[in-house]
């Protein structure tokens, strides 16, 4: 069957059949792991396997939003958003890999947000650039909600002028392996307590500038329309 990618840069608000979601039951979570590992193996950053899915242990930690961006009930893009606070036990993925170069910059009361696992169809193309936006602006939606002081993300050397740009993100580290992928990744880092810095960055780029209804995504008295999902404004 051949998948017609959306023309996401259509000018009506909506593009219609697209909505973002947060993966909740096994299924939804099971489509985001199958993209993953396509996403993963088109760029030869993991191993071949098996079971052709692409999951860790931080998706089974309940520290964490799973976001999924479906264009007619397909999966066609996704990212995790995973917190760490001071008061809970759960670590997020760069206190593995980064632990140093956090623990040197960030004090150990501070609250950390994590966007990870950023993916997009292979057979997108094209469209994947804007769907990429839309899932970042999910990042921001989870990092107002958790009251954030630091955003961290681990970005590939060709990717880190976007994450300076949009994100007034620097880079904090070395280049290493990230955890569960093959390929060498720079910690980037934002401190959201700097002045009016989450203005600027949704001033500088409005597609990240979240809607206050997507708030429902992150309370947990609405799950039953996580997986409904909201049709996504372009």
């Amino acid at each position: 069957m051949t998948f017609n990618a959306p023309n996401l840069g259509a000018k009506s608000a909506c593009v219609p059949g697209l909505r973002i979601k947060r993966a909740h039951s096994a299924t939804l979570r099971d489509e985001v792991y199958s993209l993953r590992y396509r996403a993963y193996r088109k760029e030869d950053a993991i191993e071949p396997s098996a079971c052709e899915a692409f999951e860790d242990r931080y998706d089974h930690q309940p520290n964490h939003a799973l976001w999924a961006l479906t264009y007619e009930d397909k999966v066609i893009g996704s990212i995790r958003t995973t917190w760490f606070d001071p008061a809970e036990p759960d670590p997020i993925p760069e206190m593995h890999a980064y632990r140093e170069d956090l623990a040197n910059l960030v004090a150990d009361d501070a609250r950390i947000l994590s966007g990870n696992r950023l993916v997009t169809d292979p057979d997108l193309s094209s469209a994947s650039a804007q769907a990429v936006m839309l899932l970042l602006r999910h990042f921001m939606v989870t990092a107002l909600h958790r009251g954030s002081d630091w955003a961290v993300a681990a970005a590939r050397g060709n990717h880190l002028a976007f994450y300076e740009r949009v994100f007034r993100a620097s880079v904090v580290s070395e280049c290493r392996v990230y955890p569960g992928l093959r390929c060498l990744m720079y910690l980037m880092a934002c401190d959201l307590r700097q002045n009016n810095v989450l203005i600027s960055i949704t001033r500088g780029t409005p597609s990240l500038r979240p809607r206050g209804y997507e708030q429902i995504f992150l309370d947990q008295k609405y799950q039953e329309i996580w997986e409904v999902g909201l049709p996504v404004e372009t």
